[in-house]
């Protein structure tokens, strides 16, 4: 059924990587960083970002296989 929609495997993990970053980018801007000083932004952000990578594992599968299949071949 997956082949319907998606001519290949590789095209299948390009739409989920590019709606998970738009997801991911989408979030991020969310966090109003424009007015705050660089350093107090930062941890905001990497703060920001542990916690949503880990109440998001699946994300992070999918990145983590598409940089192993690309790495191996």
């Amino acid at each position: 059924m997956v082949v319907y929609y998606f001519k290949s495997k590789e095209q299948l993990y390009q739409e989920v990587l590019q709606h998970v970053y738009a997801r991911i980018r989408e979030t991020e801007q969310q966090l109003g960083l424009e007015n705050v000083p660089p350093v107090e932004a930062l941890v905001r952000l990497v703060r920001w970002s542990v916690r949503y990578h880990a109440t998001h594992a699946d994300y992070m599968r999918v990145i983590c296989m598409r940089i192993c299949s690309a790495a191996s071949g």
